[in-house]
């Protein structure tokens, strides 16, 4: 199976835009559509299997009708959440299935009741005569839960990282952002989802791979720099061991030195950073944390702090947890 090439991660000016190097991951691994296929079927044989209730009676017919909320969300929720997981295996150069074994329903609970819950509020005020704003909560929740679905904890987690990871986009690219949000919409759209679901997945993988702007950074320049440092992760994402071995690449467009990095979440710091100085271009570079609690197939968002002459700044690394 063909694989999706990271090489325009080293010109960040590469004439290939980021829209359509989405469109090549998903086609390189056609598989990816399964998922949202059986989504769309799924939800239409339940969707017309409400009809014959109401017949029976409104009050069974509204029964039936909450039942069939819960089941389409969990679908779209399972659809969602095994789409990320194949499509962050082919851009770690690793052929994707339909295993469920990459995914974790505990750590993922918060993108399931997110999705289940705004269905659960889409159908019961569509049973009121408020359609309308059960589908737009239905919307907000999906745009915000694809570029979270890598994230654990409660709703309340999933939904405001959703909107940080998006907002970081949008500062760096509002364009990018706008077809991140239009793409997550028409992944509730009968038939063009079947394609939306694993393009804005894919979409937003790549483009959280780009250089990252966070509430983290402090940067500080000064008049006589004749220089502006760019220094950000390259390639596919980085790997996380248990025993605490970061492994990523990164681009630097001058020398500099890295002095410290912290993991998001498990506020674990290091500054055993080899090579601490970069050289102008890509360089791989090991972080030594000392040995981890690492959960396999999640994604850390390590935050590395940097100097280069009279500037100090951060960026941010995305590694996959690995045994």
């Amino acid at each position: 199976m063909a694989k999706p090439n990271f090489d325009y991660y080293v010109d960040p000016n590469g004439n290939r835009s980021i829209y359509f190097r989405a469109l090549d991951l998903i086609l390189a691994n056609p598989i990816v559509f399964v998922p949202s296929i059986a989504y769309l079927v799924i939800s239409v044989i339940l969707t017309f299997s409400v009809l014959p209730a109401f017949l029976v009676s409104i009050s069974l017919g509204l029964v039936v009708l909450i039942i069939i909320g819960l089941l389409v969300g969990i679908v779209l929720a399972g659809a969602l959440l095994i789409t990320q997981s194949m499509i962050t295996s082919s851009m770690r150069g690793v052929s994707p299935s339909l295993s469920m074994n990459g995914i974790n329903l505990s750590r993922s609970s918060g993108v399931v009741l997110s999705i289940v819950g705004a269905y659960l509020i889409d159908y019961l005020l569509g049973s009121v005569g408020l359609g309308a704003l059960g589908t737009l909560i239905t919307l907000v929740v999906i745009v915000l839960l694809i570029p979270a679905l890598a994230v654990e904890g409660g709703i309340q987690d999933v939904l405001r990282n959703g909107y940080l990871n998006l907002m970081n986009i949008y500062r760096r690219d509002g364009l990018l952002a706008l077809l991140i949000v239009l793409s997550s919409i028409l992944v509730l759209v009968p038939i063009l989802n079947i394609f939306f679901i694993p393009y804005s997945i894919a979409l937003y993988n790549l483009a959280s791979q780009q250089p990252i702007m966070n509430q983290h950074s402090q940067q500080t320049y000064v008049p006589q720099t004749q220089y502006q440092p760019q220094v950000y992760q390259t390639g596919p994402y980085g790997a996380l061991r248990a025993d605490g071995m970061l492994t990523f690449q990164v681009f630097a467009n001058v020398p500099v030195q890295l002095t410290s990095a912290l993991i998001e979440g498990l506020n674990v710091a290091s500054s055993n950073i080899s090579p601490s100085v970069l050289s102008n271009g890509v360089n791989d570079v090991t972080v030594n944390f000392g040995p981890l609690t690492v959960s396999p197939n999640s994604v850390y968002n390590v935050i590395i702090y940097y100097v280069s002459g009279n500037v100090s700044s951060t960026f941010t690394v995305r590694a996959y947890g690995t045994l």
